[in-house]
């Protein structure tokens, strides 16, 4: 069967869409079940601790394993690692739904938290390779769209599915399966020196620049991570002990996220990347300043919509910052330093956070990391201002 043009493109976005996808629900999937886990397992020491690392351990196998996946990137091919880090997902991502010791779970995340350092590594540089220019931007904006949206369902069913056991959530993670075949069927190995230009950069890597991306990329996801990580039990203290309710909560997030990502290639029009990066730690910075300072459920939900929009900016605009500076032969190796400032900052959140709730409680932790987030808004802003690592919104494109 022949298909046009139009219908190769289309498919070959949804199955990128899809493939990034994976990477939100390595996490957001089995939020909701966090307290259940906690209380089945009530018996193992430093519990507490132990059920959010369930949640956030992936995130420094990603970090560990996504540098190493970019060196590799070039040398072995884009599928063949997509596919390896695909089918890991699968196995390890569902070893939950029949593992009975929380340590062998931990193992489990552990490997998930490999594929999806590969995962994530290739698709984002896969994204550099089919796209240029404004579509990259635009299809950018859609991914963090797509993935804020998937993270909506994903929570969503989470929660519901926790609600009957908090084991099932982990069935989610064989949809990776059937990304394998689209992959099969859409998308194809780059010839690298077919891209090759007069435009393509030759001096050194902005080391200046990628560092400041990358530490904000790491804080504002450690500030971020609160929601998923913080919410189900900030909720259960406040009287709202059901895991779909708490998945709601979450999903309101990922619905600001949606939207502002949406919008994404019509702000970077009109703004630099310091200023968005602003508006990343802004929104950060009102929205749980509302979540620490009102208990009310509505008011809660109000403030994790509010960040969420912060959070739908950050992806797209480090993620097009990045490649509109590198040069092609160290994007896969810049895409995957990328990927493990993210996950960085998600794995250290509950670990820096943990003294602090100790100390203060989880609504005064929300003031405190909100704080935090408009002092950052505030420098970003200056650096907009200024201009001060003379680096335009209107780079060029790689």
């Amino acid at each position: 069967m022949r298909f046009s043009f139009l219908q190769k493109q289309t498919a070959l976005k949804v199955t990128l869409l899809l493939a990034a996808s994976l990477t939100v629900m390595s996490g957001a999937t089995i939020a909701p079940s966090l307290p259940t886990m906690k209380e089945y397992f009530r018996e193992v020491p430093q519990v507490a601790l132990l059920t959010k690392l369930v949640l956030t351990i992936p995130a420094l196998l990603i970090a560990i394993t996504a540098p190493l996946v970019g060196g590799l990137v070039n040398r072995l091919g884009r599928l063949r690692l997509l596919y390896i880090s695909l089918l890991l997902y699968a196995l390890a991502g569902s070893t939950g739904l029949w593992m009975d010791n929380l340590y062998s779970i931990l193992v489990g995340r552990a490997l998930l938290g490999v594929s999806v350092g590969g995962i994530m590594t290739v698709i984002s540089t896969l994204v550099g390779d089919y796209f240029t220019g404004e579509a990259r931007d635009k299809f950018s904006g859609l991914q963090s769209l797509f993935m804020a949206a998937g993270g909506v369902v994903v929570v969503g069913v989470g929660g519901l599915l926790t609600d009957i056991n908090w084991r099932y959530p982990f069935a989610l993670y064989l949809f990776s399966l059937i990304v394998i075949g689209l992959v099969a069927i859409s998308l194809y190995e780059p010839q690298l020196e077919e891209q090759t230009s007069s435009t393509t950069p030759t001096q050194p890597l902005p080391a200046k620049t990628i560092s400041l991306v990358l530490l904000t990329l790491f804080v504002a996801m450690a500030i971020f991570y609160l929601t998923p990580v913080q919410i189900p039990f900030l909720l259960e203290k406040r009287g709202i002990i059901t895991a779909s309710l708490s998945g709601l909560a979450i999903s309101f997030s990922t619905i600001g996220g949606a939207i502002s990502a949406y919008f994404y290639a019509r702000l970077k029009k009109k703004f630099s990347f310091y200023y968005l990066f602003a508006f990343t730690f802004g929104a950060l910075a009102i929205g749980y300043g509302l979540v620490g300072s009102f208990s009310a459920y509505s008011i809660t939900l109000l403030g994790l919509f509010i960040s969420g929009t912060g959070v739908g900016i950050l992806m797209p605009n480090g993620t097009i910052w990045l490649l509109s500076i590198t040069p092609l032969k160290k994007r896969a190796l810049v895409m995957g330093l990328f990927t493990s400032a993210l996950f960085l900052g998600q794995f250290f959140s509950p670990i820096i956070v943990q003294p602090v709730d100790t100390a203060v409680g989880l609504p005064n932790t929300f003031l405190i990391t909100g704080g935090l987030a408009a002092v950052s808004a505030i420098i970003y802003g200056l650096l907009g201002k200024y201009n001060l690592l003379k680096t335009s919104s209107k780079e060029a494109s790689v």
